[in-house]
């Protein structure tokens, strides 16, 4: 297959040795290429204005806007423009929050290389990938609520849900806001409300939940 037919493939991520490493490794192939890379939101979209790609490969933790928004303003540009989740985190109510916003995986950055170039290739053709664990997860969030006992994250708005793991992450209530761009006031009442619909009393109850389930970087 010529370089002109190659799937153009957009990465968005502020670690520089990442980008580089998904760019060579896709240059062993045919098919695929990384033909261009941002490091923070708002340069994505404005690559995604000027040209043309075929997948985009998105870190979760990008600077300066949360990646369920990032997420949102892609789909808002192009909504059958493929997003691949690309994350050291592993928890499974993240892989739900992000496919029902529209993404087609949620793959770990500890995945086997030829694992990768497959899953593109797999979303590349329309479908939606899961790996055999996210889906065992994700059956027994849906088949088994009562076991969930009182902490169901599946209560929470996707907007308490960002603000969770940003506070899971150790950022303060002033950077939440600035990264959602909304004021420090509606952060702490959906600190508020996450608490009480979680049944938690403190952050550091909420920490601990996000430690137990993967939720850091």
């Amino acid at each position: 297959m010529s370089e002109v037919n190659r799937k153009r493939i957009i990465i968005a991520d502020d670690q520089p040795i990442v980008s580089l490493g998904l760019k060579l490794l896709l240059e062993q192939t045919s098919d695929l290429c990384i033909c261009d890379q941002a490091s923070e939101p708002e340069e994505l979209f404005e690559k995604l204005d000027e040209q043309s790609f075929d997948l985009v490969i998105l870190e979760l933790f990008l600077p300066g806007k949360d990646s369920l928004d990032v997420l949102t303003e892609i789909k808002k540009r192009d909504k059958n423009l493929p997003v691949v989740i690309y994350t050291s985190c592993s928890d499974e109510q993240l892989t739900i929050r992000f496919v029902k916003n529209g993404a087609s995986a949620f793959i770990s950055k500890r995945s086997d290389p030829d694992e990768l170039v497959e899953v593109l290739r797999k979303v590349l053709s329309g479908k939606k990938y899961f790996t055999l664990h996210q889906m065992e997860r994700m059956a027994e969030m849906f088949t088994k609520p009562e076991e969930t006992g009182t902490e169901s994250v599946e209560l929470l708005t996707d907007r308490e849900f960002q603000v969770m793991y940003m506070m899971a992450l150790g950022l303060n209530r002033v950077s939440i806001a600035k990264n959602l761009s909304v004021s420090k006031n509606t952060i702490s009442n959906h600190r508020y409300n996450i608490l009480k619909k979680m049944h938690w009393s403190s952050n550091a109850e909420l920490v601990r939940y996000a430690l137990n389930h993967g939720i850091n970087r």
